[in-house]
């Protein structure tokens, strides 16, 4: 495929012609390729847009998995990376940490002592920092005396906050790729249809 471009500054009025790279001619000009790369963007938008599916997107573990334990604080350390409070509860002698999206951590630092504590967590989840092995189930659903500090359905609602731009980047992908569907169509449309015959006058 060839294009005709201005000549640079300075040079005759012609037009000179410019050849378009092979590879890329093929990558627009193939519907069979287009047709793929389309198939691909909507991939991706079932990927962005129905996150059921795969459940990459769920930071927060369904409520009905989550394991209860209820007691006063034995232990208490707030480290300054990423793990951030540690603790145990006088009801289990497991470790946890709290989920950024628990909106606990205030709360039990200004707790007085004898405060009781009741946590959700996930039994079948232990992390750690990479560069220490203290091991702690990480703590969802933090209740004080009873009262949620934060109920289960607003902390998923705070997990999926992180995600909310998914919807929109797998409507984009969707429109890409439904005009990659319609290019490849027009490419297969005319592909298809015999060209005019030329006949020489007289």
């Amino acid at each position: 495929m060839k294009f005709f471009a201005p000549a640079s500054i300075g040079a005759s009025p012609k037009h000179r012609l410019i050849s378009m790279p092979p590879q890329l001619e093929k990558a627009i000009t193939s519907p069979l390729l287009v047709a793929t790369w389309s198939a691909l963007a909507f991939a991706i938008a079932l990927f962005l847009c129905v996150p059921k599916w795969h459940g990459l997107f769920e930071v927060i573990p369904p409520e009905a998995s989550l394991q209860e334990v209820e007691g006063t604080l034995t232990s208490f350390r707030q480290y300054t990376n990423e793990e951030g409070l540690r603790f145990q509860l006088s009801g289990s002698d497991d470790f946890f940490a709290l989920s950024t999206y628990s909106g606990a951590e205030p709360a039990m630092r200004r707790a007085i002592p004898g405060t009781r504590f009741g946590v959700f967590f996930d039994p079948n989840k232990q992390t750690a920092p990479v560069w220490s092995n203290r091991r702690s189930y990480t703590v969802y659903v933090v209740f004080a005396d009873g009262a949620p500090i934060r109920p289960y359905n607003m902390v998923a609602a705070e997990g999926q906050k992180d995600f909310s731009w998914t919807p929109w980047v797998g409507g984009l992908f969707a429109l890409i790729g439904l005009a990659l569907l319609l290019w490849a169509l027009r490419l297969h449309f005319f592909a298809s249809r015999p060209l005019p015959v030329l006949q020489k006058a007289g």
